[in-house]
């Protein structure tokens, strides 16, 4: 368990974490692969798609608006505040 205040390292915080969260999706990584699906680019959906249904995995997908923020979605920001900072 780690003390109030400590300090770890990107190694540390790895290891601390896969082992906090283990118990928790045990049941749930056990299924074998689960894929959430984020910005789907168009013209790759329909190969996904095959090669999904082709190993059998399973799919999570996130819902249209999702306050779930991506990389991608940083990009917007931007563009919104530059707007309105006039």
């Amino acid at each position: 368990m780690l003390r109030h205040h400590s300090l770890l390292n990107h190694h540390q915080n790895a290891d601390h974490s896969r082992i906090a969260s283990s118990a928790r999706r045990h049941s749930f990584l056990s299924d074998g692969v689960n894929l959430l699906h984020y910005n789907v680019i168009p013209y790759s959906t329909r190969v996904t798609q095959q090669l999904i249904e082709y190993f059998g995995w399973k799919q999570i997908n996130r819902p249209p608006n999702s306050p779930d923020l991506v990389p991608s979605d940083y990009r917007q920001f931007l563009h919104l505040k530059l707007f309105l900072s006039g």
